[in-house]
């Protein structure tokens, strides 16, 4: 299986996958294909995880031969790892894991240079296919997670150094480069402004309930003070003034005090006859 895969890449020539700087021909030319990485965007929670990357190309003029590549950062907080291929429970540093989709042109090579950032595809197909999908995937997963953040983007380039058909006759093409972004929260944003608005709209009822509430208590207070002093005062001192007065000072008084000393006088008179 090595062997062919091999023999397939010296063909292609598989060597000149690690030369960077390949420009794409004009995008402004007739039948152009374009070439492209995908666009990946995960949540914090897969930082740790192989994430899968596709290469499309759309526009198919129908390609046999070619050479193109994944480039990534290796270094710094950008860092991506590509991750190898395992045969028969070995790992081979020079070859990566992949998964080839329907555009993929016959028995592709899939190699791998970690130290220059690399993941390359290259193929020797007989006959031209002339679909628009996906032709490959491979798996990279974040080099320094530890550094990880909402937000950040892991660049990776598209390049090709070939780009064919069955009879060797160069095809136009243009390039877009794709990435792996970690997802911005803003959810957790939104969630705290809700959260300090009904906070505010708390706190305001209850201030306005405790000024109702003392209000009431205000008025409250103020009628029963009115009520019960006015009506203890008059009340109090109607009686007051009503019964005590007349049983002290009135004309029945007098008239008592007269009575008893008439009846005294009678009494003295009615004495000095008996002892006459």
């Amino acid at each position: 299986m090595k062997m062919l895969k091999r023999v397939a890449a010296a063909i292609c020539g598989a060597a000149t996958l690690f030369a960077l700087g390949a420009t794409a021909m004009s995008a402004s030319a007739d039948g152009a294909a374009e070439l492209s990485i995908e666009k990946v965007t995960i949540k914090m929670d897969q930082v740790n995880e192989w994430i899968p990357v596709k290469m499309y190309i759309a526009n198919n003029p129908g390609y046999a031969a070619s050479g193109m590549s994944y480039v990534y950062e290796v270094t710094g907080d950008l860092a991506l790892t590509s991750r190898a291929l395992v045969e028969d429970g070995v790992e081979d540093p020079n070859l990566a894991d992949y998964t080839t989709g329907d555009a993929a042109a016959g028995e592709p090579y899939i190699n791998r240079n970690e130290e220059k950032g690399i993941v390359g595809y290259s193929s020797a197909a007989q006959k031209n296919n002339t679909k628009n999908d996906w032709i490959m995937e491979a798996y990279f997963k974040i080099k320094n997670p530890d550094a990880a953040k909402p937000g950040n983007v892991y660049p990776i380039k598209m390049t090709v150094k070939q780009f064919c058909d069955k009879g060797s006759n160069d095809l136009a093409y243009t390039t877009v480069d794709g990435y792996i972004m970690i997802e911005e929260e803003v959810t957790t944003s939104s969630e705290t402004s809700t959260s300090e608005t009904t906070t505010s709209t708390t706190e305001s009822e209850t201030t306005a309930s405790e000024t109702t509430a003392s209000s009431n208590t205000t008025a409250s207070a103020a009628t029963t003070t009115s009520s019960a002093a006015a009506t203890t005062t008059s009340s109090a001192a109607a009686t007051t003034t009503s019964t005590a007065k007349p049983s002290q000072t009135g004309d029945a008084g007098v008239g008592v005090v007269v009575a008893t000393l008439i009846a005294a006088a009678g009494a003295a008179v009615v004495l000095r006859k008996k002892e006459d």
